[in-house]
């Protein structure tokens, strides 16, 4: 099971982007198994202490939204390569509106560490 949380800045509302996923997922082609949750608040979530920091940080940093993903026929590393697709594409929709893009995703990769996806 791939599992991957993606952290990312937008002005729009949650709602407005739940709206727009069905046509940004269309438009990167992505894999039919993947699952995705958005969330504003990214403190209200249980997550393991190494992804807490990273979740943290991008508090700090006025990081808005938590984007989890899953898919039961993919990887940890190739959930988090389509979860970067799609918010590639956010960032070239027109939910992004020229305001400043910042994302981070994270995935455990085969030691069990949390690595951001280049």
């Amino acid at each position: 099971m791939g599992k991957t949380t993606a952290f990312f800045n937008n002005n729009e509302s949650e709602e407005t982007i739940l709206e727009a996923t069905e046509d940004i997922r269309k438009a990167v082609n992505t894999s039919s198994g993947l699952e995705l949750s958005l969330t504003e608040e990214n403190k209200s979530l249980d997550m393991d202490p190494e992804l807490r920091d990273i979740a943290n940080n991008a508090a700090e940093n006025n990081i808005r939204y938590t984007l989890s993903a899953r898919d039961s026929s993919a990887t940890d590393q190739e959930t988090a390569k389509e979860v970067t697709t799609f918010l590639n594409q956010v960032y070239n929709s027109n939910l992004h509106k020229g305001n400043e893009f910042r994302g981070e995703v994270a995935y455990q990769n085969q030691a069990g560490n949390y690595v951001l996806a280049a």
